[in-house]
């Protein structure tokens, strides 16, 4: 999922993110905002009621965005 989010490839994101979905049941849903904050996924099994957010970045160190997860 990496390479996806720094490229920002909307359909990647979406198809890995259902895999973690059915991995994880207790995972309700995950979203990617861009660098800009614009959503470019939001992949969900039930409604999202709070998210944990995290920051990832490139192998330099650049960020590529936002995130979210909901249990």
């Amino acid at each position: 999922m990496s390479r996806a989010l720094a490229r920002r490839q909307g359909r990647p994101i979406r198809l890995r993110a259902r895999q973690i979905l059915e991995a994880r049941p207790d995972i309700a849903a995950i979203t990617f905002y861009d660098a800009q904050g614009n959503r470019v996924s939001y992949t969900k099994r039930a409604p999202a009621l709070a998210y944990a957010t995290a920051a990832p970045t490139t192998s330099k160190g650049k960020r590529v965005g936002t995130l979210a997860v909901s249990k």
